[in-house]
């Protein structure tokens, strides 16, 4: 196989129930998926690494089934990074501009936005990620681009998110060192959202809510500037153990029963459920309307926590939109029911990459981590550091991070 060279881009997620891992390339001004894996999670809970050499193994799956398919060898990938331990800080800082034409350089924007990441953390916490939220010269704010710019100071303020060293380390360490590098940690909610949403989105206001097995991550922007990021302990896991509680079922029929008939949508009446148990001999009859009483408890209670953290952001739900990815979003009503329970609109997030075919909920933050990694590499060109402003932001961001 040959090597993956600066063309490819590796990005490895690994979540509770699933580990994935996407290599793409760019072709023709597109992101072009050129192998996947997929692989049962090991040793981790609730969004947090339990066991480094069982969830290493699946990790290590996960990546050789992608190497295969794409006939590379991956020498360094993006790593999906977040735990209940996440949390942000919006910190600003301010340089003087003492040249006598007053002209903002790329050095003085490099050098505000290093200040405006300095946060001061305990030594059990790590930063994993560093975005901007604006710029501002002077006395005019929200400045996207200040390279040019004349004026006597120069402020830069950007979104820090912060998780437990620990955490971070242990998630880190699933990565086999002797084969790979972990190139940048990239924080999950913001990953799906940079495959999930659209421009006039974050303008207007929105949250992406990311439900996956063990976790939900948060992202809210405002006026396209990230304003709150959060994680919470509670996801999909949580309704497959209600329905084997409930049900009196193991975890694994459980997961089943709930892929293939769990629904919060209106309940119509029909016929009992029958389904082959997967260690037990026979059939087993479910009762329709008992499992979706107990996913709609579930479900309304998960959105009730969503609820709670957009009152912590300081959102008014009329005033966002929500968009909803992981693998639980792929749940049949549950875009219906949030808007019902948050009082806003919302939708279910399904990422394309560079107008390729379109992929499920569960898959927003891996693509994002592609789309995230092909724009850091842009940055890595000279040509583009310099003739291009989206590039140029994207070589300090990579020296940021």
């Amino acid at each position: 196989m040959e090597t993956a060279a600066s063309e490819y881009v590796v990005a490895l997620d690994v979540g509770t129930c699933r580990t994935r891992c996407l290599i793409a390339r760019m072709a023709g001004g597109r992101v072009e998926i050129a192998g996947r894996g997929d692989e049962a999670s090991r040793g981790v809970r609730r969004g947090e690494v339990i066991d480094v050499a069982a969830a290493g193994y699946a990790a290590g799956r996960a990546i050789e089934a992608a190497e295969e398919e794409a006939g590379v060898d991956v020498q360094s990938l993006f790593l999906a990074a977040g735990s209940r331990h996440t949390a942000f800080a919006n910190n600003r800082a301010c340089i003087p501009i003492t040249r006598e034409e007053r002209t903002v350089t790329t050095r003085d924007v490099r050098q505000a936005l290093t200040a405006a990441r300095r946060v001061p953390l305990r030594e059990d916490i790590a930063a994993i990620g560093a975005l901007v939220r604006s710029f501002a010269v002077d006395d005019v704010r929200h400045v996207r681009e200040p390279e040019g710019m004349h004026g006597s100071r120069l402020e830069a303020e950007m979104h820090v998110i912060t998780d437990a060293r620990g955490a971070v380390e242990n998630l880190v360490a699933c990565v086999d060192p002797a084969k790979y590098e972990v190139e940048k940690r990239v924080f999950s909610a913001f990953a799906a959202g940079e495959a999930a949403l659209d421009d006039d989105e974050k303008t207007l206001g929105v949250a992406l809510v990311d439900i996956g097995a063990g976790t939900t991550a948060m992202m809210v922007y405002r006026d396209r500037a990230p304003a709150f990021s959060s994680v919470v302990p509670v996801g999909g896991d949580h309704i497959t153990s209600d329905i084997a509680i409930g049900m009196e079922l193991g975890l694994a029929d459980a997961a089943r029963l709930k892929e293939d008939y769990a629904t919060v949508e209106p309940l119509r009446p029909g016929h009992p459920i029958l389904f082959e148990r997967i260690n037990k001999p026979g059939t087993f009859c479910v009762e329709a309307r008992r499992l979706h009483a107990i996913v709609d408890c579930r479900a309304h209670e998960i959105l009730d926590i969503v609820r709670r953290e957009l009152i912590r952001a300081g959102v008014r739900p009329a005033t966002i939109r929500v968009v909803l990815t992981g693998g639980t979003a792929r749940l049949p009503g549950l875009d219906a029911l949030a808007g019902s329970v948050l009082n806003c609109p919302v939708r279910i997030g399904r990422p394309t990459l560079g107008g390729g075919p379109g992929l499920g909920p569960e898959m927003a933050t891996v693509a994002g981590m592609l789309l995230a990694g092909d724009e850091a590499q842009m940055g890595r060109a000279p040509r583009d550091a310099t003739g291009n402003p989206a590039g140029k932001l994207l070589s300090w961001l990579r020296q940021l991070f």
